[in-house]
């Protein structure tokens, strides 16, 4: 628990010299800077800086003296004094930029995320701000791993569909999960090939064969599809109501076949 608070004191700005002479200070109470210095382990050549800035900082007190004293005031009224100024700064942040992409040209239906982080963190960005429900199809169990821990919290408040290639992967999970049917894996294998006939134009297609990883229909409104070639995955995500509701009403169509 030490060390994740001294993490979170860093967050707030202090050093981690900084951060490790302020529990410490909080712990000892009243102390000297040799004690300081021994209980936290910050070097003695900088403990009277540390502390200086700390002081600079509003964090502690000092009893000046020879040797001097430190202290510290309740940290609950520090730290909350910090916390209001964070949330206010962040709230301020929120409405500046929230105008500015207003100003924006609007976003394109269709726009793809090349990196594994991007398409993460719009996974749990998706699930977290889905209001109604989300349906999967998955293809690759890995990829689904990604989101699985947002997606078992979200089922207490979403609908959560998913169709999986093989249900025996979620064995475990406390997901509901249909398999796909002959039928479903039939017009998955023709679909396939009319891609390959074409030509797969899918954004980021240069050339090489595009393997399918995972669909998510968020709401009837957004669909996000990831996939990826040998050397790269992409994600994609659609925001066109029709073309997305199009593709909920198939998948519904294929749904009395899931076994």
């Amino acid at each position: 628990m030490k060390n994740k608070v001294i993490e979170t004191l860093k967050t707030l700005g202090l050093t981690e010299y900084e951060s490790k002479a302020y529990v410490s200070i909080v712990g000892l109470g009243i102390s000297s800077a040799r004690e300081i210095h021994e209980n936290s382990g910050v070097p003695l050549g900088r403990i009277y800086s540390v502390l200086k800035s700390l002081a600079d900082k509003g964090f502690i007190d000092v009893q000046e003296g020879n040797p001097a004293f430190y202290s510290s005031s309740d940290p609950s009224m520090i730290l909350n004094s910090f916390r209001m100024g964070i949330n206010k700064d962040i709230d301020d942040s929120i409405k500046y930029l929230g105008d500015l992409h207003f100003d924006t040209k609007p976003i394109s239906p269709f726009w793809t995320i090349r990196s594994e982080w991007s398409i993460k963190n719009r996974l749990k960005s998706l699930i977290l701000n889905a209001n109604k429900e989300i349906i999967f199809i998955v293809e690759d169990f890995n990829t689904f791993r990604w989101a699985q821990k947002d997606v078992v919290k979200a089922k207490k408040r979403l609908n959560i569909e998913i169709y999986a290639d093989n249900k025996s992967d979620f064995e475990g999970t406390g997901l509901r999960v249909s398999e796909y049917s002959e039928s479903w894996r039939k017009f998955t294998r023709e679909f396939d090939l009319k891609l390959e006939e074409i030509g797969d134009r899918r954004p980021g297609f240069s050339g090489q064969a595009m393997k399918d990883k995972l669909v998510m229909i968020i709401d009837e409104s957004t669909a996000f599809a990831i996939y990826s070639t040998e050397d790269e995955v992409f994600g994609t995500v659609i925001m066109m109501p029709a073309l997305v509701y199009m593709l909920k009403v198939n998948i519904k169509f294929l749904e009395d076949d899931v076994t």
